[in-house]
């Protein structure tokens, strides 16, 4: 079933040109798959414990605090536990694949002035 539903998600992206794409497998599993394929970029994204389940209950009520927050032009806050602790968890993940980001164009950019490490 969860295969099923990621392909629908998946085809539903593509369809409106979305690169995202969604996997169905445990965390683990997409881990162990990107360190057999070398990428080790990938592994340590993974490395991490999947985001709490909000619910319909909960995702409704935190949709609708973000809605509003941007009709008002202000910054949405959470108006749940589970709602704040999956911002948190997304925060921080952004985060580093911003540092890493930031880090891979480093060599980059010491090459091009020919100071590169």
């Amino acid at each position: 079933m969860r295969e099923l539903w990621a392909d629908l998600q998946n085809a539903a992206l593509a369809r409106a040109g979305r690169p995202e794409r969604v996997d169905h497998r445990r965390l683990a599993v997409q881990r162990e798959a990107a360190l057999a394929r070398g990428d080790m970029a990938k592994a340590e994204a993974l490395d991490r414990p999947p985001e709490v389940k909000l619910g319909p209950a909960v995702s409704g009520a935190e949709r609708k605090a973000r809605r509003a927050a941007e009709r008002e032009g202000r910054t949405y806050l959470p108006v749940t536990e589970n709602g704040e602790f999956t911002q948190a968890v997304r925060q921080v993940r952004h985060a580093w694949a911003e540092l890493r980001r930031q880090a891979e164009a480093l060599p980059e950019a010491g090459a091009e002035t020919g100071q590169g490490g």
